[in-house]
This record gives C-alpha cells, structure tokens and sequence, in this order.
C-alpha cells in the first residue's frame, strides 16, 4: 500500500490555509448540517483535521478514524480544547473494529474515497452492513470534470484529462463520478437523501490561498450551485442505513 497518501496529506490540504477553514465551513454550514441524523459523529479517514475541527460544534462525542497517528494526537488534542468528548482510532479502515462505532449517527467520508488506497466500494458495504437503522452516511468527491482539472489540461499542466485518473489507478485509488456512487449505494441498500454540487474552483489551490477571502469564496460556492453537479469541484451525497 501506498503509504505516503497517509503519511503526507498534509502536504495536500494544509488545515492552515485560509481557503481551505472558508470552504469547509460553507461545507459543514450550508451542505451537511440539514441532513445530519444525530450528533454522534465518526469521521473516518480524518487526515489533517480541517473537518473535524468544523463539525465538531454539531456534535456530542466524536469518533476519529486515520492510518496516520501523529494526525490521530493531534486532532483529538485540539477536539477536546473544544471541550468535545471524543475517541480517536490510529487504524487503516478495513481493520477497525466495528465496535468502534457503535451509537454512531453520522459517518463522514469526506475527500477521501478518491484518494485512500482500496477502499471504495468495499468500505460503502461495510457501513451499509454494520451501521445503525437510520444513521447517514455524507460523502464529498472530487469531480473528474471539475473546472481545475479543465483549465490544468487547457494550461499544459496536465497532458491529457484523464492522466488524473491514471495516476489514481497506479496508487491503487479511483476517481468516481455521480453514477458510481449512486449505483454503490443502491447496490448494497442505501436510500440516496441527497445529492448537491459544492463549489466552482477554477484554480489551483495556492492561488486560491494566497488571493481568496470569505467573500470569494461565498461567490464560489454559489456559482457550484448553478453548475451541474458533475462540474462542481466536489459532490456532497447523503446517505441513509
């Protein structure tokens, strides 16, 4: 397994970026919240922590999940600073204990199916499987024909559309579209919620950092919700046991 993809994701998404703490905000606030099922939340796959911190607020206890303990410490440290009760798992997912997330309402799988090795559809049938009647499953991907990929390719930065997608092959990860969810989870028994495109970003992410502000990225957020949702950066699904 690869696993510089656990060990570097902060090389990734950099948790201190201003773009990053503003779009996931508009994330928790705006796509996620209205369809939360509870307040026992387990985030699996936790990498740098930019979600966690941000839904937290919403929660009772957490449960963390990730491959990577320094992510593990540091994340649970800073949640219980927040006063959150919560319990952190330095575990790959296929080798967690399923006890570890009895009581659990919400599970958030949040930008990472398209990049942690082998874990799609398999980990979608697990939950489906082992999780509560009526607990939510929210996932966000990344779209193949989101508008960064597009103007990379127009730019020469990449050397064709789907040299992306050859690279996740290689690395043992995927990029999925709106269908392959959809089809994931009708296959082993989910009700489909909800379905919403989240953000336009036409631009790599160190530009993003260094020119946006809260105000930028409101306007981005509200140009995603005019775009099919197969052309939004990210895809927000909400999932039902």
């Amino acid at each position: 397994m690869p696993t510089d993809l656990v060990e570097n994701y902060h090389q990734i998404y950099d948790p201190e970026k201003p773009f990053q703490q503003l779009a996931t905000d508009l994330l928790v606030k705006r796509q996620i919240a209205p369809w939360l099922a509870g307040d026992c939340f387990a985030e699996l796959g936790i990498s740098t922590g930019i979600f966690s911190v941000r839904i937290a607020p919403f929660s009772k206890r957490m449960v963390l999940v990730d491959g990577n303990p320094t992510y593990c410490a540091r994340v649970e440290e800073r949640l219980r600073e927040m006063g959150v009760e919560c319990t952190a798992h330095c575990s790959m997912l296929e080798d967690l204990d399923p006890s570890a997330l009895a009581g659990v309402t919400d599970f958030f799988l949040i930008s990472m199916i398209h990049v942690l090795p082998g874990v799609w559809p398999g980990l979608l049938e697990r939950l489906a499987k082992t999780a509560e009647p009526g607990s939510r499953i929210h996932v966000t991907m990344s779209n193949r024909l989101a508008p960064n990929r597009l103007l990379g390719f127009h730019m020469g930065l990449i050397p064709s559309l789907d040299a992306p997608d050859r690279v996740a092959e290689e690395l043992n990860t995927v990029y999925l579209d709106r269908a392959e969810v959809e089809e994931a989870a009708a296959n082993v028994g989910l009700a489909i919620k909800t379905v919403e495109g989240f953000l336009c970003r036409p631009v790599p992410l160190s530009v993003l950092d260094e020119f946006i502000d809260e105000r930028g990225v409101e306007l981005l957020w509200q140009m995603g919700r005019s775009l099919p949702t197969e052309f939004c950066n990210s895809t927000y699904f909400c999932l039902e046991v």
